[in-house]
């Protein structure tokens, strides 16, 4: 099960760092919390996302095979 980091979603969804943050509240992606304040997020989670299509930003949000390359 691989793990992302906040940038990585932003990366993936073409989204900033702050709507990633936005979107944790508004219970539109599920974090994983770890120690503190470090979250991240479940590729299959973040696919969903973007399968679902979120309203509010969510309508040509591609899925990047390697998030990484996506920044």
């Amino acid at each position: 099960q691989q793990l992302l980091t906040s940038r990585d979603v932003a990366a993936v969804l073409g989204v900033s760092l702050r709507t990633v943050e936005r979107m944790i509240p508004d219970e539109e992606i599920t974090p994983v919390r770890l120690r503190g304040w470090s979250v991240r997020f479940r590729m299959e989670d973040v696919r969903e996302v973007v399968r679902n299509g979120v309203r509010k930003w969510g309508r040509n949000a591609a899925l990047a095979e390697n998030p990484k390359e996506a920044a």
